[in-house]
C-alpha cells in the first residue's frame, strides 16, 4: 500500500482572449489529491548556452473515475507547476491507481544561487 501522504494541486489550464485579441493563460480548473511523491531525480543541460536544470517527480495518486487526471493538466506541488509527461493506470484489486512521470525546469540556476 502506497502512503499518501502529501497533497497536490491538478490544475486544468487554458487559454481566453483578452480585450486586445491576445491570449492570455488561466486556470480553468482546479482540485486537490492526497498523492505519494517520490524523490525528484534531475540533470542539467545547457540549451542556447544557458544552464537549465530539468527535475522528474513520479507522483502516485488515487485514481477517480469521475475526473481522472489526463496528460495536458499540470500539477502544482510545493509552489511548483510541474509538467505532466505521461499517466499510467495501476489496478489494485479493486483500487484503481494513477502513476503520473512529472518534470519541472528550473531556469534561474547559476554557479550556487537559485
Amino acid at each position: 500500500m502506497v502512503n499518501m501522504n502529501r497533497r497536490i494541486t491538478i490544475i486544468l489550464p487554458g487559454v481566453i482572449l483578452n480585450d486586445q485579441g491576445g491570449a492570455e493563460a488561466v486556470t480553468l480548473d482546479s482540485w486537490e489529491k492526497w498523492a505519494h511523491v517520490e524523490n525528484r531525480t534531475g540533470s542539467n543541460s545547457n540549451p542556447y548556452q544557458q544552464q537549465v536544470w530539468e527535475y522528474d517527480y513520479r507522483i502516485t495518486t488515487r485514481y477517480e473515475a469521475s475526473r481522472p487526471t489526463k496528460s495536458n493538466y499540470e500539477i502544482q506541488y510545493e509552489g511548483y507547476r510541474l509538467k505532466i509527461e505521461s499517466v499510467s493506470i495501476d489496478n489494485e484489486g479493486f483500487k484503481a491507481i494513477e502513476i503520473l512521470r512529472c518534470t519541472k525546469v528550473d531556469e534561474v540556476v547559476t554557479n550556487g544561487q537559485s
